[in-house]
């Protein structure tokens, strides 16, 4: 009697099926890509929003490994990643002379994994599996959010004059959100710590297999590791301040020229990195800093 009474209530064209979850979502990254493909698959209507005027594919080598592993696999794509791995042989540590003092074999538990991958092909695997099962919207960002009972009223930086209504907002916008700043009524540059550390981030062609990591006296090292498209990605890393970052940060001229003469005729392949580091077209500098949480 139960089983006829559901399909009789299934069959009943004058019934409305549950609403949808509406979720929103703030930053395209990985963790939120990977998000709206399951959300999206189990039925939600999602919606991503992304600051930056498409998908941001700069950034790291990412390794992929444990808990990482199933989740890749059982979205399908575990093949495809495979595909477009770096093919990082393992790490070595080598001196101003060339000479390798130590080298670290990839393994499930060192510094390189089986499955090391560029960002930028890991996103865009990402994507191509998630973009028909949300909505991106580029260029765009929160203006303004408000909890009104059970829903969150949202307006859009490009779209200020309509509210929108969502049952749950998650919220990847990185280190500087402002979003994050608006929900907690806090400045954007409070919850930051900064770790003292500065990390120069450049690509130049190059075929070397292995990781390279060379340091260098006074707080200084250099870190050289390959992609699958005959380019290595440099980390060039100093020692910074550990004050709060508040105020006007220095421009990306600014801190060129001071990278520039940090690392310059300082061994081993500094003068073909520096070289390289002046003409970079990708260059990205970003302080080393910890996020402290705003929920108590």
């Amino acid at each position: 009697m139960h089983q006829l009474q559901i399909s009789a209530l299934m069959s009943d064209s004058n019934h409305t099926p549950p609403k949808s979850l509406q979720v929103l979502i703030s930053g395209a990254d990985i963790g939120c890509l990977v998000a709206a493909y399951w959300l999206g698959k189990a039925g939600a209507s999602v919606t991503v929003l992304e600051r930056a005027g498409g998908i941001r594919r700069e950034g790291h080598v990412i390794g992929i490994r444990k808990e990482a592993l199933p989740i890749v696999e059982s979205m399908g794509l575990a093949e495809a990643l495979r595909g477009r791995k770096t093919g990082e042989l393992g790490l070595r540590i080598v001196d101003g002379f060339h000479n390798a003092w130590a080298s670290i074999p990839l393994s499930d538990a060192g510094f390189t994994c089986p499955l090391q991958i560029h960002r930028g092909d890991l996103v865009a695997t990402l994507y191509e599996a998630t973009k028909d099962k949300a909505s991106f919207s580029y260029d765009n960002s929160i203006d303004t959010v408000e909890e009104i009972s059970e829903t969150l009223r949202v307006t859009l930086t490009n779209r200020k004059s309509q509210a929108l209504d969502f049952d749950l907002l998650m919220v990847a916008e990185g280190m500087r959100s402002h979003t994050r700043a608006k929900i907690f009524n806090r400045p954007v540059q409070e919850p930051i710590l900064s770790l003292g550390l500065l990390v120069a981030t450049f690509s130049f062609e190059s075929d070397q297999a292995w990781v390279s990591c060379y340091h260098i006296p006074d707080h200084r090292a250099i870190l050289v590791r390959p992609d699958r498209h005959g380019r290595a990605y440099a980390h060039a890393i100093c020692r910074g301040s550990r004050e709060p970052a508040i105020g006007p940060q220095p421009s990306k001229d600014q801190h060129r020229a001071q990278f520039f003469q940090l690392f310059q005729k300082t061994g081993w392949e500094s003068e073909k990195i520096t070289k390289a580091f002046g003409e970079a077209g990708d260059l990205h500098i970003q302080e080393v800093a910890s996020t402290k949480s705003s929920i108590r």
